[in-house]
């Protein structure tokens, strides 16, 4: 089954705009002594959320302020890309820093 950019949960992009496999995110987890494994992120990229201790280990990896992600709430203080039109060149992608 092929993700759609519509049907994508924000962790799959922001985690792909960093080059980073689902078990690559797990090892960056487990560095930081949590028992997150490949299984645990696919389980939140389908819609459970993440303990405190985990958003804040993912808060910290994704450089997010611990005031931009309590405005925001899981999962919309992950970092991602949004495309717009641009008069003469397309479409344009812009990283947005949270």
């Amino acid at each position: 089954m092929s993700e759609t950019e519509s049907s994508r949960h924000p962790l799959v992009e922001a985690r792909r705009l960093l080059g980073w496999s689902q078990d690559g995110l797990a090892a960056r987890l487990q560095a930081r002594g949590l028992g997150t494994t490949k299984k645990t992120i696919r389980r939140w990229e389908r819609g459970v959320i993440p303990g405190g201790a985990a958003q804040t280990a993912l808060r910290d990896l994704f450089g997010v302020s611990p005031v931009m992600a309590d405005r925001l709430g899981w999962p919309h203080w992950l970092p991602r890309v949004v495309s717009w039109p641009f008069p003469t060149r397309g479409t344009t992608g812009v990283l947005l820093a949270r």
